[in-house]
Order: structure tokens, then sequence, then C-alpha cells
């Protein structure tokens, strides 16, 4: 017995089921004019376009960390300052180097650190803390005083 190959050939659709590159355009354009509007509506477009006399200098965002430590630099304890004083470390040299509450946070931190001998890992702080008081660009001029202060600390 032999098996010979049958090949058989598919019918032909009609004419009015294929789909063809003028049809594809025609519903390709619509969609896409959709698409676009839905993800400007989704995005926050502007509801109304501001003239020039509208415009105000936009505030940026109020970070609640940055607040809650603002407020431990001014009224908050010693042992809240300790705490906080790494996240007091890197929101002067990262974001906020011109911040006076800030700046209130690190003459506290620095007093803490200069009067306290029971300040945690103090010379490390210590050290840390008159690098960082140095290497700061927007420093007002009486916090150059905790440099050599800082560099003294045992």
């Amino acid at each position: 017995m032999r098996l010979r190959p049958v090949y058989l050939v598919r019918p032909r659709e009609p004419a009015a089921t294929r789909t063809s590159r003028r049809a594809f355009l025609v519903a390709g354009g619509p969609f896409l004019s959709g698409l676009g509007c839905g993800l400007v509506a989704a995005f926050g477009a502007p509801a109304h376009a501001a003239s020039d006399g509208d415009r105000a200098t936009p505030q940026p965002p109020v970070d609640p960390r940055l607040q809650r430590l603002r407020e431990v630099c001014r009224d908050g304890s010693v042992d809240e300052l300790i705490d906080a004083e790494g996240a007091i470390l890197f929101f002067l040299e990262s974001g906020s180097p011109n911040d006076p509450a800030l700046w209130t946070g690190v003459e506290r931190v620095c007093s803490a650190v200069c009067r306290f001998e029971a300040f945690p890992r103090r010379r490390t702080v210590a050290r840390r803390w008159a690098r960082a008081i140095q290497n700061a660009p927007g420093r007002p001029s009486h916090a150059t005083q905790w440099i050599a202060r800082l560099q003294e600390v045992r």
C-alpha cells in the first residue's frame, strides 16, 4: 500500500468579507483619535488656558516628611533630634539647603553633640556634621562656628 498526498485548495472568500487596506485605515483613524482624546482627558489637560496675567509662581508640593522634620527641628525634644539627625542631614544635603527651619535643627543637633557625652556615635556624628556644614552651599554665616567645635569632639 502506498500513500499519496492529497492537495486541497481552499475556496476563495467572497469579495465583501475580505479586509482591505482602505477599510483598515478608515476604521483605525477614529480609533486612534479617540485614544488620543481619552489619554488627554485621563492625564489632566488643563480645563482652561491661563492668560499671562493669571499665571502665578507654581508652589512646589509640600513633602509631609519634610514638614514633620521642620516641626522636630523647631520644637522637638533632644531625643527626637537624635532620632532625626540622619534625615535632617539628608534633606540639608539633597533638597533644602536654604531652609531656615532645617538650619535651626542643625544648630540644635550640633549643640547636643557638643554638650552631651552620651550622644550616640558622638565622634562619628560630629565629623559628619562638620563636613556637611562645611560643604553646604546655602549655609548661613553663623553656622560656620560649629565646624571647629564639632572637630574638637572626642
